[in-house]
């Protein structure tokens, strides 16, 4: 089918519907055409609705013109989701869909509209003492809670709670003819979307979908009471091979709530940006508010910048951990099983050989057995002479218990 871009009918009943202000052409709509790597095939135009109300008569009003959509949420997706290669499309911008619907305690549940930020999110069910169980990606500032669902997000909350798609019980999905279908429990007339599990799991069907199979208007997603101490520690590995066991050992208990791992290009360039003297200061007031006195706070800030520098410039791989308990003593119980886990892993593996030839100093190599005559050093046979005992993973100190809001 051939699509005709100019389309003053289409335009003037989208304008009919959000307002002129909410459609965009042109250059206007350039910075929302793209995600955080590049940008495709450029849209009709961009289209903010700003209620699901809104929503379902826009999709109503490029159905009967057969024109395609996409969609976007926060703008942070690197994965083309919502980027079409063809020309013609209309993409709607859901950011307007921000409203937080229902916050049920008694029942465990939260409702919110597409566009609602994990950041928004968050700060909200502080208020409650709650939260949900996955709560947002690391862009979670500008990521939606829509788009997280539609790409089947991982971060915070994924050590032990999985994805994005394992916290959603229900959606309000807009059908490609502006109809709105519930999953779930909210299905049923009259019940509350307490459960995702009501009959086929049609919850399941939408999720990781880039907004392909129907458009999400509301998600609800369970609520858990937020603990009140956390305490993150850093570990430093040789190479990917022991930090991928490593990882593989912990996430099997699902012990901890958050992590992430960076190579040592990402590491040294975290170590840049918080070499700013207003990142730098904002750290250590965090680490001294946070300890029992002052002079305890000193310390810790002086032994968390020497040990966590020294292991994060030399190594070639971190690993991150957050991990949280009822107090602190839950908190340190499950850091120290951390390590125990990360001991058993060293352990176990080969014993790592020499990186460096004693004699010519040239670079050996990378496998973690004995590399054959013919392999390695060029010179001599120094490098492929085992250390004296495996290495360690390297680990910064924790910071003393915080308490959240």
């Amino acid at each position: 089918m051939t699509i005709t871009l100019d389309r003053p009918d289409l335009l003037h009943a989208l304008t009919e519907i959000v307002g002129a202000a909410n459609v965009l052409t042109g250059a206007a709509m350039q910075p929302y055409a793209e995600d955080v790597y590049r940008k495709l095939a450029a849209p009709l135009a961009v289209v903010r609705p700003g209620s699901v109300e809104q929503l379902q008569a826009v999709v109503r009003a490029t159905a009967a013109t057969q024109t395609p959509l996409s969609i976007r949420g926060g703008g942070a997706s690197y994965t083309d989701g919502y980027l079409p290669r063809e020309e013609g499309h209309v993409l709607l911008d859901l950011g307007g869909l921000d409203s937080i619907v229902t916050i049920d305690p008694k029942a465990g549940y939260v409702t919110v509209e597409a566009g609602v930020t994990w950041a928004h999110l968050r700060d909200e069910l502080a208020r409650h003492g709650l939260r949900t169980p996955f709560w947002g990606p690391f862009s979670g500032l500008k990521a939606t809670v829509g788009g997280s669902m539609s790409q089947n997000s991982v971060s915070h909350g994924s050590g032990a709670y999985g994805i994005s798609a394992e916290s959603a019980l229900s959606f309000d999905i807009v059908t490609a003819d502006g109809s709105l279908l519930s999953t779930g429990a909210a299905a049923a007339t009259g019940n509350l979307p307490f459960t995702r599990h009501f009959g086929p799991d049609l919850t399941g069907l939408f999720t990781g979908d880039c907004g392909t199979l129907g458009i999400k208007a509301r998600i609800t997603l369970p609520l858990l009471r937020s603990r009140a101490a956390h305490r993150p520690i850093s570990f430093a590995f040789p190479d990917f091979a022991t930090m991928h066991e490593a990882m593989r050992r912990v996430s099997q208990e699902r012990i901890e709530d958050s992590h992430f791992a960076l190579d040592a290009a990402l590491s040294q360039g975290q170590i840049a940006r918080q070499d700013r003297a207003g990142a730098a200061l904002g750290i250590a007031l965090s680490i001294i508010k946070s300890s029992p006195s002052l002079v305890a706070g000193l310390r810790q800030v002086a032994r968390a910048a020497v040990s966590a520098r020294k292991a994060i410039s030399g190594s070639a791989y971190m690993v991150h951990y957050i991990v949280e308990g009822f107090d602190d003593a839950e908190a340190r119980a499950r850091l120290h099983r951390i390590r125990e886990l990360l001991a058993a892993t060293v352990a176990r593996s080969p014993r790592p050989w020499r990186r460096w030839c004693a004699a010519c100093r040239s670079r050996p190599s990378s496998t973690r057995s004995a590399p054959p005559a013919s392999a390695g050093c060029r010179c001599t046979a120094s490098c492929r002479t085992p250390t004296s005992r495996p290495s360690m993973p390297r680990s910064t100190p924790s910071t003393p218990r915080v308490r959240r809001r």
